[in-house]
């Protein structure tokens, strides 16, 4: 009875409750901070900055000092992709994240910045009207709309980048070839490197100087690449490009010295 008893007086511990679900808006939020990148030095971050109610900003970290400075942002566009050119400038282009992904325009322009925000400069036109603030457009004459950043990184040394231009056939939308473009971010000066082919691919080397180019035509791909030694492209190997075969294979990049990572077909 005694033992009943003080069963009967013991405390009841209530099981765990889970902890409460994440509200749905959070998975649909913009980040404070995406696509954060280090300047060649290392001391300085660059990302893209976001908040509720407003655009997206591209803003730079000095590590050092502890410091942050807002270097580019716009009230008509949001800051969609960015690159250091060398460890005082950046490049970056522009989107309407206020505008569904299927109806936004292709073309994002070309934009340099110091990375305390001084000498902003458009180097690609945009098909849309944008950014009225601060920059002028008289007296310059810019890249084609169809002008894209590189999803490489340059020698990251100078103030020129590597860009590519898009041509397109006469009628349609079929890709013709891919122009290379060593372009100076300060003058907006642009020189084309010369293309074996109709390239389509270009791939730099861990130098981040062109070394690798590949061009399809007539259901053949040739890989090209261009001698150090020569300064003269020669063709590494040539295949069916939809069978594959013998010979196939996809550079992604280069590692160390002259070898380059491949992946077969």
């Amino acid at each position: 009875m005694l033992a009943l008893f003080l069963c009967a007086a013991a405390p009841l511990h209530a099981a765990p409750q889970p902890a409460p679900l994440p509200p749905i808006e959070r998975f649909f939020a913009t980040p404070a901070l995406a696509d954060a990148a280090l300047s060649p030095s290392g001391r300085y971050l660059a990302a893209i900055a976001g908040a509720a109610g407003r655009r997206d900003y591209l803003v730079v970290i000095d590590l050092q000092a502890k410091t942050g400075k807002l270097v580019a942002g716009y009230n008509d566009v949001d800051i969609q992709q960015f690159t250091w050119v060398n460890d005082e400038r950046l490049v970056f282009n522009v989107t309407d994240h206020a505008v569904a992904p299927g109806a936004q325009d292709m073309a994002a322009g070309l934009y340099a910045v110091n990375r305390d925000g001084s000498k902003l400069r458009q180097l690609a036109d945009r098909r849309d009207a944008f950014i009225s603030e601060g920059i002028s457009r008289m007296g310059r004459k810019m890249l084609p709309w169809h002008t894209f950043l590189m999803d490489q990184h340059g020698a990251q040394n100078s103030d020129a980048i590597y860009v590519e231009s898009y041509e397109w056939e006469d009628h349609g939308f079929e890709l013709r070839y891919v122009n290379l473009l060593k372009l100076d971010t300060v003058t907006g000066v642009s020189q084309v490197v010369p293309r074996p082919a109709r390239v389509t691919d270009w791939t730099l080397d861990q130098k981040g100087e062109p070394r690798l180019a590949r061009a399809s035509e007539k259901g053949v791909t040739t890989v090209y690449y261009l001698d150090p030694a020569t300064s003269a492209w020669r063709v590494l190997t040539t295949y069916q490009t939809y069978g594959g075969g013998k010979g196939a294979f996809t550079p992604p990049g280069f590692r160390q010295r002259r070898h380059f990572v491949c992946d077969e077909q």
